[in-house]
């Protein structure tokens, strides 16, 4: 909360961030649903920041009122676990979410998580180039430029809705995927699930953010998905700086996104048929 309001926003605290933890979660299920909508409800809420990555968030799935939502959009911000929340209310909501740090990561954030952050949230939805980090250098694993909207985020939770109402509609869409402390045997069972599920196959385009702590006895995370992706049909661009590591860029899931994977120039624009474009949040330095 301190490392928020010196960024120079007003925050209120969620109950579930004082209430006893139940089990591993923050609490009962239909509680923290119940949070959730009142907090897109209230129209004295911007926008909706989860301070962690929330195992439980998947529980939240079958319990939301996703015409509240709808009715009033605002930014979700969260990555990891918070990747089912972002899937569902793309899917039902049609709405721009943030694929971004953790309101806890802030207290050590480096200069270039904030900054983009900070860009992400005054967005106004017009076409914007996505800058990398000054030495940051993307490795194209399969040539080619695509267009399409953007959806994923992190690759066990997006293996896991496959096949559910809240699965990620990756159809002529531009897939990011990122991961932790999975080793190269499990990443490789994650994709196929992916790709038998046709999540993967039909995207237009891939997007591979930070895969931290993957490496392990049998091999590393790097080698696995360069060979995975040799000769793959659409464009991968892998190496972005999005995910568990740092940076962790900020990505609007939900935007329209073009790149070109042998020259990493990444665009996002917001388009008219998204009914739930994004709302600038405008901090009060």
């Amino acid at each position: 909360m301190r490392a928020l309001e010196e960024m120079g926003y007003r925050v209120r605290p969620g109950e579930s961030l004082s209430a006893p933890p139940d089990d591993w979660r923050a609490g009962p299920a239909g509680r923290r649903a119940r949070e959730l909508e009142e907090a897109f409800a209230d129209p004295e809420i911007r926008a909706i920041w989860c301070v962690r990555g929330g195992y439980g968030a998947t529980e939240l799935l079958p319990l939301l009122d996703y015409g509240c939502i709808s009715a009033h959009p605002k930014p979700l911000i969260g990555y990891s676990d918070i990747t089912a929340l972002h899937l569902a209310v793309q899917r039902r909501c049609r709405m721009v979410t943030f694929h971004g740090p953790m309101a806890a990561d802030l207290v050590a954030a480096d200069p270039d998580t904030r900054e983009k952050l900070a860009h992400a949230l005054a967005w106004t939805g017009e076409r914007t180039r996505w800058t990398l980090p000054s030495g940051w250098h993307p490795e194209t694993l399969a040539p080619g430029r695509a267009s399409g909207r953007l959806v994923g985020g992190n690759l066990s939770l997006v293996a896991a809705l496959a096949g559910t109402p809240w699965a990620a509609q990756a159809a002529g869409s531009i897939l990011l995927l990122e991961e932790v402390n999975e080793p190269p045997q499990r990443l490789a069972r994650l994709l196929f699930q992916l790709a038998a599920s046709g999540i993967l196959t039909r995207a237009a385009g891939i997007l591979l953010g930070q895969f931290t702590r993957c490496d392990g006895a049998y091999g590393d995370a790097h080698t696995l998905l360069t060979e995975y992706f040799s000769g793959w049909p659409q464009p991968v661009l892998a190496g972005l700086p999005v995910g568990h590591g740092r940076p962790n860029g900020t990505l609007p899931l939900g935007a329209w996104c073009t790149f070109d994977a042998q020259t990493g120039e990444l665009w996002l624009e917001a388009r008219t048929d998204v009914p739930c474009a994004p709302m600038p949040i405008v901090s009060d330095r």
